[in-house]
């Protein structure tokens, strides 16, 4: 005998039952002794790692500095970089410390190198656990101080073994520090000036011709804890200078006042990374009662048609970091930032735009953040504050590129960065038309002519992040990568993976006129936001975003549901990923909307996991019989549409059940 049950079930937001199961469901995601070879040279980079192939290893002439007299050694040290011939390579062994504060006004630190000659200081501290030798610059109070000014064309010098920081090393006579070891405890002093590390200049010195910068190489060196309270960082690259760091090498703990913290690539300068550690700098900017304070670049600075390249290494735990320590009375059009947390780069010269190119390495942990303390300034009372049209924001946890500059992402991971926006503003009484902003936890790309060209690498575990009490409005967008302002995103390989936003766009989020991506392959997977959760765009910006076949998203979730809009999708033409998140599933979706025309749709990247879509939330139904025990039928809308086993069908839609024993 035949039995038939009609079961009628309306989709709504509580999961669905029978005892052949329907129910709703949706995914989770799992939350560096490498030898130099110069820029000119056609080396491999195996060719490079072998210290035999180094060209500056073998000396045409060698130089040991001596310890005495006293009052004149870094002043010697100094004339014997100057007096090496041109063509030459001169080794300079130093076998102590030196303080230059001692002996030197900062004046005297400028230093030339002669067109064509090589000049490689080497540290062989006989007491020192890695022979390491340290040049200290102790000028402190307003002294504009650096520890070698480097001037003229063609010259080069390299330091090798050798640490520049501005702090004082034991002992007030040089004889004290030969014998001692570097120090482990040290108390850091900041000049109000561009302190401690080295210059290099465009511009001349007497009896060095000059058309254009000196070539400044760090082999197995250090740069450590100086402090430049303008927006110079310790290693200052200006006009055609070049600044080449090596595997070995170090710059950690240093700052500037406002960009900069390790690096500033001025125009039309040039650093290549060929590996070393970048970490633990700081661009630092303290905010009382401004209108106007940012911190950018809180290890490099890129700037005025400057180029880094990043062939390996680590830039980690660097940090832009803007702190808004008092609250200005009836404060209006503020603006506060803190962007590009290890790299920001912006600008052009006339001769060429700023750039940054990345081909391998790392870049990883750090953040841009604006803090807010909750204090109001002394006999301020909350009653009296207004606050209005402010612009508070945290950017670009890793790097932030503006004003037509252009990013080139090769190779490399880009990893755990965050853009955070912190702090108490509970302070103001009254908030009109505020924004405050965590956008863009990898990579923040605003202005027109801004480029982001993505063809290899991986950006992954990143957070645009806002912990900011409620006052006006917050947003943490674009967990991957945040684009805006007429900037655009060009994108032929590589991974964006498991970033989250607080708010939109977990793996990339783009607004505004004239904003564009255009992505031909490579993927976004297992990125989560509010919407958007691989890729959040303005419904507006559609027309400005091009997503070809061979493009994959995989596995991205959306915290506010699965939104299905299919006659969006099958109008966007030109966005049609071959590989979406809702793929092993079915679509029934009621085309067009209202008319109870239920059709099955092929799977299609407009669920909201993958790109925001609006509508009705969609629900997932399963359902299943027993063995022997009969068939279970589903159907929805006038035309009774079957309805496939594990498919999404819109909230509050009427869903039938027809059960034959």
């Amino acid at each position: 005998m035949r039995r038939s049950i009609s079961i009628i079930l309306l989709l709504c937001l509580l999961c669905v039952t029978l005892g052949l199961s329907a129910r709703a469901s949706s995914t989770e995601v799992e939350s560096a002794y490498e030898e130099f070879a110069p820029l000119s040279a056609t080396f491999s980079q195996e060719e490079i790692s072998n210290s035999e192939m180094w060209p500056y290893a073998v000396p045409d002439r060698t130089v040991t500095l001596s310890a005495t007299p006293e009052n004149t050694v870094f002043s010697r040290l100094q004339n014997q970089i100057q007096a090496a011939p041109a063509g030459l390579v001169t080794h300079i062994v130093i076998p102590f410390h030196i303080n230059t504060g001692q002996f030197t006004a900062s004046d005297a630190t400028i230093v030339g190198v002669r067109p064509g000659a090589t000049v490689v200081l080497i540290g062989d501290h006989p007491n020192a656990p890695d022979g390491r030798s340290v040049i200290s610059d102790t000028h402190s109070g307003t002294i504009i101080s650096r520890t070698f000014r480097l001037r003229g064309s063609g010259g080069a010098l390299v330091l090798r073994n050798i640490t520049l920081q501005k702090v004082a090393m034991p002992g007030t006579a040089q004889s004290t520090p030969i014998n001692a070891p570097a120090p482990t405890a040290i108390d850091q002093q900041t000049g109000t000036g561009r302190g401690g590390g080295v210059a290099i200049e465009n511009g001349g010195v007497a009896g060095v011709a000059s058309t254009g910068g000196g070539h400044l190489i760090l082999c197995a060196g250090a740069v450590i804890q100086n402090t430049s309270t303008d927006n110079n960082g310790p290693v200052d690259v200006q006009t055609n200078g070049r600044f080449t760091m090596m595997a070995n090498s170090l710059m950690h703990t240093n700052a500037a006042g406002n960009s900069g913290g390790a690096v500033n690539v001025n125009t039309n300068a040039t650093f290549e990374m060929h590996g070393g550690v970048i970490r633990n700098n700081t661009a630092r900017g303290e905010n009382v009662n401004s209108p106007l304070m940012r911190a950018v670049g809180g290890a490099i600075l890129v700037q005025n048609g400057g180029a880094f390249i990043m062939h390996d290494g680590e830039i980690h735990h660097n940090n832009a970091r803007l702190d808004e320590i008092s609250a200005a009375p009836s404060a209006t059009n503020a603006v506060v930032t803190s962007s590009g947390g290890a790299v920001f780069v912006t600008g052009r010269s006339p001769q060429r735009i700023s750039s940054f190119t990345f081909n391998n390495g790392t870049i990883r942990d750090n953040s841009a953040i604006r803090t807010r303390s909750s204090g109001l300034a002394t006999g301020t009372s909350a009653a009296a504050i207004t606050a209005r049209n402010n612009y508070r924001a945290g950017n670009g946890g890793a790097v932030y590129v503006t004003n037509g500059a252009r990013f080139t992402m090769q190779g490399g991971t880009m990893h755990n960065n965050t853009a955070t926006n912190q702090g108490n503003v509970i302070n103001t009484a009254t908030a009109v038309n505020g924004l405050n902003l965590s956008n863009g936890g990898g990579v923040y790309l605003t202005g027109s002519g801004t480029t982001f060209e993505m063809s290899g690498g991986t950006i992954k575990g990143n957070h645009a992040a806002g912990t900011i009490a409620a006052d006006t409005s917050l947003s943490g967008n674009g967990g991957g990568i945040h684009a805006a302002v007429s900037a655009q995103i060009v994108m032929s390989g590589g991974e964006i993976s498991d970033n989250a936003a607080t708010d939109d766009g977990g793996g990339v989020f783009l607004t505004g006129a004239g904003t564009a991506a255009r992505m031909t392959d490579g993927s976004i997977e297992r990125n989560v936001a509010d919407d958007g959760g691989g890729f959040f765009v303005p419904h507006a910006n559609l027309s400005s975003v091009s997503i070809a076949q061979a493009f994959v998203f995989s596995h991205n979730v959306a915290r506010n549901g699965m939104k299905i809009d299919s006659n969006l999708a099958a109008r966007q033409t030109q966005i049609s990923p071959g590989t979406v998140t809702i793929s092993d599933w079915n679509i029934v979706d009621e085309i067009p909307a209202g008319s109870e025309n239920f059709v099955q749709v092929s799977p299609h990247a407009f669920t909201n996991y993958d790109i925001n879509a609006e509508g009705p939330r969609f629900w997932r139904v399963t359902y299943e019989t027993g063995s022997n025990e009969g068939t279970v039928s589903a159907r929805v809308g006038n035309n009774r549409f079957p309805v496939p086993n594990d498919s999404f069908l819109p909230d509050g839609t009427e869903l039938s059940f027809n059960a034959e024993l």
